[in-house]
């Protein structure tokens, strides 16, 4: 048997066309872990030791609302830093996030979820070229810069599945593997590489 070994850092990026793909598939089997949660189930801890299960999917759909509106994600964003001052730009950010939606429902939360998810891709996927070359900075320490086109392509991707996987852990749901999952840890590795 012959082993081949990739240099992670030599995998390509996705591009927003394949990035489409792979996240109308992640909203998908997302959907399947939302769908069924139960009244028990949304006060549960999750990974994200500062969210409960319903506070996580309200994160999900106000991420759904950023990509949709850049003008939300503005609003959001000067929100966060004047009421989070001791948070992170990008914890602050969430923070507001969550706080658009402390009225809402678990179940209307997952229905607004499927209704933007679609949505959601569409818009990162059509975002312009000038705008998606712009390079910002994660406000995490040591982390370099990244385009914004990495973000609408790639982390969006990631961070949905990984919170997919938080709420499959949170509520004892079995985890499904499609072939989306081995794109979105394949991206992962390239950028830790």
């Amino acid at each position: 048997m012959t082993q081949t070994f990739v240099d992670a850092a030599g995998l390509a990026q996705i591009d927003r066309d394949r990035s489409a793909v792979i996240a109308e598939a992640e909203g998908r089997a997302a959907l399947q872990v939302l769908e069924k949660l139960g009244d028990d189930d949304w006060e549960r801890p999750t990974d994200c030791v500062e969210w409960d299960v319903r506070t996580l999917v309200s994160h999900l759909v106000a991420q759904c609302e950023d990509n949709i509106s850049l003008r939300t994600m503005l609003r959001r964003e000067i929100a966060g830093r004047r009421r989070h001052r001791s948070k992170g730009p990008i914890d602050a950010h969430m923070a507001a996030q969550v706080e658009d939606h402390t009225g809402a429902s678990g179940p209307g939360l997952v229905a607004e979820f499927a209704e933007l998810w679609p949505r959601a891709v569409q818009a990162r996927r059509s975002r312009p070229g000038l705008m998606r070359r712009a390079n910002l900075d994660t406000g995490m320490p040591s982390a370099p810069r990244v385009s914004v086109g990495h973000l609408l392509d790639t982390i969006y991707n990631r961070d949905l599945w990984m919170h997919r996987i938080d709420l499959a852990r949170a509520t004892g749901q079995t985890i499904t593997i499609g072939d989306h999952d081995g794109q979105i840890v394949e991206q992962a590795i390239r950028d830790l590489a």
